[in-house]
């Protein structure tokens, strides 16, 4: 046949190195300064959960080395309010960490605010999510991941 078999099959697949990473962007635009206070919470609340809780001593000249993990999430689609079954075409997400918030605040590359206030008139949050376990290809086969 002019073939050989590879030898090497396992020195090339070393396994799994990088877990699966999901990014979502979202445009918030706010009616008023109020709604415009809300989203700059929203988005608060996604910087507060990528980052590690801090316990231990109070003392700022003694901190303590004990960090808790940042928050996990589960990551479901919906429309309409109505969460999508397993037979639809997209996929589900494992339980993840979020690795970035990015945050801009500018309005046709200019930043502009609700008169007489400190809130922007437009928000882009662009979020990155990365999974906590491993995937394998009978999880996606059979749960649809």
């Amino acid at each position: 046949l002019g073939a050989v078999l590879n030898p090497y099959i396992v020195a090339s697949y070393k396994g799994p190195e990088d877990l699966r990473t999901h990014d979502f962007s979202f445009k918030m635009m706010p009616q008023d300064s109020d709604e415009s206070h809300n989203c700059l919470h929203i988005s608060r609340l996604f910087k507060a959960a990528m980052l590690p809780s801090h316990g231990g001593a109070g003392d700022a000249s003694a901190p303590s080395m004990v960090f808790g993990y940042p928050d996990h999430f589960d990551i479901k689609f919906f429309i309409n309010g109505n969460q999508l079954e397993k037979q639809n075409s997209l996929f589900k997400i494992g339980r993840s960490v979020l690795t970035a918030c990015d945050l801009s605040y500018t309005t046709q590359d200019v930043p502009l605010f609700f008169e007489g206030t400190q809130y922007p008139v437009t928000i882009d949050m662009k979020l990155s999510f990365m999974e906590v376990e491993v995937m394998y290809r009978e999880k996606v086969i059979k749960e649809g991941y």
